[in-house]
């Protein structure tokens, strides 16, 4: 019956593979490791793509109790310049725990490293199943994969415990939308088929350990925005108005800010020197909020105007300074071409005005200004004792953000759940209710706080303050937490943490030690990396504490396509502009942080000079975007540069009808 439904799936897969046309998707084996069926080869998941595997295959590699079917179910990132990273969970349906009282689990967290891609030729070293709640699946291996012959792609390595030595294959591809796939690993031969049906979209079928086995991925852009820049120049022209008087100058350019909805607006000119402070609450990017105040101050402001300096703030605390000549900047945004060599990102200085210069008064300030957010939220609980598989709950929070003063606000948050299996109830939950205060009394030194109920129960206080130097490329940080639980058993709580953490911009690549005592009593340290891609944050950790055996997991954020970045008033109803999500390799609560660990860190990350340098294309790309989302400069080249594919395409078809020139070139 078994072999009967694999041959049925194959043919139906055969056939989808000819209905419909190909596009080119990231290929993984079960584990969710770049690979053939069984075997990783030497590619690696494409810098800022993300693909989601599930699997149903044999497993020999326990080898204590005998081989079982599990199912695997994985997410590969990658993360870096040639390295993927994946995190799987597997579960075995016929094999009990160890409690016997469920199905056994494994959680897992792999990674590859690509040496070299050469002239067809490619090389890397990783490991499956490096860190996890129990190792079952392990192996580290490196292979070796040649793709210099059309249509064929070869492989072959050597790898430990579940490779076991030697191990090779190959993928044909007769057809974009098809492959076979054949490969060798110990004493066992597996083969099968692979069809890319939709974009993105991988489905496999075939034998692995003599067995019938299944396979789907699907593979995303980490930036759903992509990364297309505009190839023409964008007509922007500067204002014609005049005015005698420095303070009705500073007043234009400030109605036009909080026309588009930049609130704590401060706007102040000498008559050369445009001087700009905003927060900006609507975009969901902060460096498009400073792409679009920019392009503002451009427009609104005179040809008096030779030099602008503007300072995003958050919660009404300035954040960092931007400075640059009008006409570089207007020359930036109108032409692709602009160079921006001469433009400055500094950390906020306080002295960056000129003596006399004149501010309008501050409009349209924030205090009193309510965000009513929804969001979808989830929980997963998986390998608990005496429990099924897995248990989860589903449902959607709301979350409000009350404005106080400058720094502060009231930040309350509800569960309502629509299904659910950990607690058993659906009863609305409120999960925190606390005062958050952020500040700076220096151009490098910021402090974050929360008091109230840090969490479900608990009560208290938290602080992180970081410190930061070198262009703002490391930091130096301390957190600290005191918390009063409603539970007997553990009635109050402290951690008080130190950490190191140095920017890459280059790469948006964040990383981060911390050590001292977590929750729980729990001493020891944490390493976090975080990347960015566009409005998408991923972050993984690993710890090590004296409560557990190193550990690890990952958080990721990503965009919500709900998010309304349209003008608002006072206040506003609409959905979260992030989801959140975190998957640990083990079930307890060790290496654990109180906020402002969980949420995202929109605190400095993305106004931090650093990453704003690194970024200045996107900067163009978001005012040209916004200046007319309906109108597209490039119209006209793209139309263009096909005329010219067609007309190159049609000469070389006449030279090939022709023939080859003779000896002497004619």
């Amino acid at each position: 019956m078994r072999r009967q439904s694999s041959q049925f799936l194959i043919s139906l897969a055969a056939w989808a593979a000819l209905a419909v046309s190909a596009h080119a998707s990231e290929n993984t084996q079960v584990d969710g490791a770049s690979g053939l069926l069984f075997t990783p080869t030497a590619e690696v998941v494409n810098e800022g793509r993300a693909v989601f595997t599930w699997s149903r295959h044999l497993n020999t590699t326990i080898r204590t109790n005998g081989d079982f079917f599990e199912r695997s179910y994985a997410i590969t990132l990658g993360y870096l310049p040639n390295i993927e990273v994946g995190m799987r969970f597997g579960d075995f349906p016929d094999l009990p725990d160890s409690n016997n009282s469920t199905n056994f689990q494994d959680r897992s967290i792999s990674a590859k490293l690509q040496l070299f891609d050469e002239n067809g030729w490619q090389g890397a070293v990783g490991g499956i199943d490096i860190a996890g709640e129990s190792q079952t699946n392990e192996g580290l291996y490196a292979v070796l994969g040649y793709q210099g012959i059309e249509d064929l792609e070869l492989s072959a390595g050597v790898g430990t415990d579940k490779l076991d030595g030697f191990f090779g294959g190959a993928r044909w591809s007769p057809f974009d939308q098809a492959s076979l796939v054949g490969e060798f690993v110990s004493d066992q031969f597996n083969y099968g088929l692979e069809v890319r049906p939709l974009k993105g979209l991988t489905l496999k079928a075939g034998r692995i350990n003599d067995e019938d086995a299944y396979q789907g991925s699907y593979s995303f852009p980490l930036d759903p925005r992509g990364h297309e820049l505009i190839c023409c120049p964008v007509a922007i022209e500067r204002c014609a108005c005049s005015v005698e008087e420095p303070c009705e100058l500073a007043a234009h350019v400030r109605d036009a800010l909080v026309e588009q909805s930049f609130e704590n607006v401060l706007v102040g000119t000498d008559g050369d020197t445009l001087v700009i402070e905003y927060e900006n609450r609507r975009f969901r990017e902060q460096l498009d909020g400073l792409a679009i105040a920019a392009l503002t101050a451009v427009t609104h402001s005179g040809a008096a105007i030779s030099r602008v300096v503007i300072s995003p703030k958050l919660e009404d605390v300035p954040q960092l300074t931007f400075i640059a000549e009008m006409d570089e900047l207007l020359d930036f945004l109108s032409d692709p071409q602009g160079s921006c060599g001469n433009f400055l990102t500094v950390p906020y200085r306080y002295n960056m005005c000129p003596a006399d210069t004149v501010f309008a008064s501050e409009g349209n300030r924030r205090p009193g200004a309510l965000d009513v957010a929804i969001r979808p939220i989830n929980s997963f609980v998986i390998a608990a004792p005496f429990q099924p598989s897995w248990r989860t709950s589903f449902g959607l929070g709301a979350t409000e953000e009350l404005a106080l003063a400058r720094g502060t606000k009231l930040i309350a948050r509800q569960n309502f759940l629509v299904t659910d299996d950990i607690n058993e109830k659906t009863d609305p939950v409120m999960t925190n209710a606390f005062i958050n205060w952020n500040d700076s009394w220096d151009e490098n030194f910021f402090l974050q706080s929360q008091a109230g109920m840090i969490s479900r129960g608990n009560y208290g206080a938290v602080a992180e303050a970081g410190y930061y130097f070198s262009e703002d490329r490391f930091k130096l940080g301390a957190s600290g937490a005191y918390l009063e639980s409603d539970s007997a058993d553990d009635p109050e709580d402290t951690m008080i943490l130190g950490e190191l953490a140095m920017f890459e911009p280059s790469l948006d690549f964040n990383v981060s030690l911390q050590a001292g005592e977590f929750l729980e009593g729990d001493d020891g340290f944490k390493v976090t990396t975080t990347r960015y891609f566009g409005p998408t944050q991923i972050s993984f950790f690993a710890y090590d504490t004296n409560l557990s055996s190193p550990e690890g997991g990952f958080r990721i954020f990503l965009p919500l396509d709900l998010y309304n970045q349209g003008r608002h008033r006072r206040s506003r109803f609409g959905w979260a502009d992030y989801y959140g999500f975190q998957y640990r390799t083990d079930s307890g609560p060790w290496g654990a942080e109180p906020l402002p660990g969980w949420d995202l860190d929109q605190l400095r990350e993305r106004l931090r000079p650093a990453y704003v340098s690194a970024h200045y294309d996107e900067f163009r790309r978001a005012a040209w975007l916004y200046l007319d989302e309906a109108y597209s400069p490039c119209a006209d080249c793209h139309a263009a540069q096909h005329t010219a594919h067609e007309d190159m395409e049609a000469e070389l078809e006449m030279v090939a009808d022709e023939g080859p020139a003779d000896a002497s070139g004619e």
